[in-house]
């Protein structure tokens, strides 16, 4: 679903856009909002705290998550606001990586999440220019698990790493069997397919990943 309502023949919505989802975008309007936005209508309605945590197409975060799809529909055929909306994209994709990456328990809604997200370490935010697609396979990577309540980024440390001084660099590599033994899905899951798949691109450039879930899903943490 492409961000804002797809309309072609109103000329709204980019298909080839990502939605990075309502947690995310509620997220990101709470703290541009904290930062000095204001929007027209019932404030108190837009800003009230949710119990719990985004609902498909009902709820306080679904409609700060439109707020920030209509927005991106209004910038659309404005050029001169060309680089707000390219900033605008890239805040709500980076606080879908933030979401997930200070991810706890201990969150109740998208406002207790709103500070772990703004005081987040630059540990934890990929360096560098990055992708749709390592941002997807990064939330695909948060995906729990069989083994004892587990994720899978917690045994990415497990898998072999491609020793850069060998001559064969793929001795060693393992299969997709063998590597959801390790994460503990089965070998056609798509997590499965999808790490095995990565984890071949690293060996082929002989690229450690070094048991980290950045250098393992983000090019830009590997130069």
């Amino acid at each position: 679903m492409s961000p804002g309502p797809y309309l072609p023949e109103d000329g709204l919505g980019c298909p080839s856009e990502k939605d990075w989802g309502n947690n995310s975008g509620s997220t990101l309007f709470l703290l541009l909002a904290r930062a000095g936005l204001r929007c027209y209508g019932r404030e108190t309605d837009i800003l009230a705290e949710a119990e719990g945590f985004a609902k498909s197409s009902e709820g306080p975060d679904n409609r700060r998550t439109n707020f920030v799809e209509a927005l991106l529909n209004e910038l659309q055929h404005r050029p001169e606001c060309r680089r707000v909306r390219e900033l605008l994209k890239h805040a709500w994709r980076l606080v879908a990586v933030l979401w997930c990456a200070s991810w706890s328990h201990r969150w109740r809604n998208n406002h207790s999440a709103m500070d772990p997200c703004l005081q987040s370490s630059q540990s934890l935010v990929p360096l560098g220019v990055f992708s749709d697609a390592e941002v997807d396979f990064f939330r695909l990577l948060r995906t729990q698990t069989s083994r004892k309540g587990g994720y899978v980024f917690e045994f990415i440390k497990d898998l072999p790493d491609v020793d850069p001084l060998a001559v064969d660099r793929w001795d060693g590599c393992p299969d997709r069997p063998g590597v959801g033994r390790v994460i503990g899905l089965g070998r056609d899951s798509s997590t499965v397919r999808q790490a095995s798949a990565r984890l071949e691109a690293l060996w082929s450039r002989g690229v450690q990943h070094r048991g980290d879930e950045y250098r393992f899903c983000f090019d830009c943490n590997c130069v």
